[in-house]
């Protein structure tokens, strides 16, 4: 896993009721006198009582315990049934749409993926994808080009969403979700075309060939059985593959499908699943406003590689298809 270094609030205003000043009367024995035209006690004790008003007479019968009841009581019991009338009959939606018009960040460098010149492409086909997801679903964002660190950015509500390969650093992690892969990344397994090997979690003893650092051998710690050996050179690995000194060859995922794409087309194969699962994601604050949104755009997401518009993107833009590479 690479890793890079509220709610609206609702001012309320009192209005409070100030009583007219009292008047002023002159007595002829002494000062002033207020008179005011606030009720004393006296007022209210010799205030005379206000008889109830008549009940209206309804016919007794089937429903005679309403009958008694007072007017008021009624009218609000039939409001009572009408709204609940109501509720029952409006559609209801697990998921609203949510009106708020989200600001997401990119860095257009898309560093440290190695795009090979492609970079521009990648972030064209991002803003297009979006907007298709966006349109489709009812969505409303804006897509912002940045050269700035994403997740400080997102840490400081600076936007309110990063489109990002890297994840946020581990003491924030918790404070975002994240969308499906929106372009597939990170180390696979690749095999001849007629290799015994069905599964990338099922190696067995095989002879395996490592390509990149270190850290990918804690990262595939569990593949203990196997006999690793390692390499500097890509182009050598997938050689002693073809010629059969090795099984199979765990590589980056977008290197092994550029070389399925090329020299080694109808040669090799990708089992699945990933080793290790990466990719470019959408990453938002988590929150309740948030999450239906993301649900959303995941939907739309799902649905564009279901019917197949999201790989003719990938192509338009000259991008390596890293998914459909997996049946090559």
């Amino acid at each position: 896993m690479i890793t890079a270094i509220g709610t609206p609030v609702k001012h309320h205003q009192e209005i409070g009721y100030m009583p007219d000043d009292p008047e002023i009367q002159s007595t002829p024995d002494g000062p002033p006198e207020v008179v005011s035209d606030e009720p004393t006690k006296d007022d209210l004790v010799l205030t005379e009582e206000v008889p109830p008003p008549m009940e209206a007479e309804l016919p007794s019968g089937k429903f005679g315990f309403i009958n008694k009841q007072p007017l008021f009581v009624k009218i609000l019991a039939s409001l009572l049934l009408l709204s609940s009338l109501l509720w029952f009959a409006t559609p209801k939606c697990s998921s609203p749409t949510p009106e708020k018009t989200y600001l997401i960040a990119l860095n257009s460098n898309w560093y440290p993926l190695q795009l090979a010149t492609k970079e521009r492409d990648m972030t064209t086909f991002c803003k297009v994808l979006f907007n298709l997801i966006a349109a489709k679903q009812g969505l409303h964002l804006r897509i912002m080009e940045t050269k700035l660190e994403l997740f400080r950015l997102l840490d400081s509500n600076a936007c309110d969403g990063v489109i990002s390969i890297l994840s946020p650093p581990e003491l924030t992690s918790k404070r975002y979700i994240s969308s499906d892969a929106i372009y597939q990344l990170g180390i696979v397994l690749v095999v001849k075309k007629d290799s015994y090997l069905t599964s990338s979690q099922n190696i067995g003893d095989s002879h395996i060939g490592i390509i990149g650092s270190a850290q990918i051998l804690l990262q595939i710690a569990h593949l203990q059985s196997a006999i690793f050996t390692s390499y500097e050179n890509s182009s050598r690995a997938l050689n002693d593959l073809d010629n059969r000194n090795i099984d199979g060859v765990i590589i980056d995922t977008l290197q092994a499908s550029t070389f399925l794409h090329g020299l080694y087309a109808g040669k090799f194969k990708i089992l699945s699943p990933p080793l290790v699962k990466e990719g470019i994601e959408l990453y938002l604050h988590q929150n309740k406003e948030s999450e239906p949104f993301l649900k959303l755009f995941n939907e739309g997401l799902r649905d564009l590689r279901k019917s197949g518009t999201y790989h003719e993107l990938i192509e338009q833009w000259g991008l390596i298809d890293t998914e459909g590479a997996n049946s090559g």
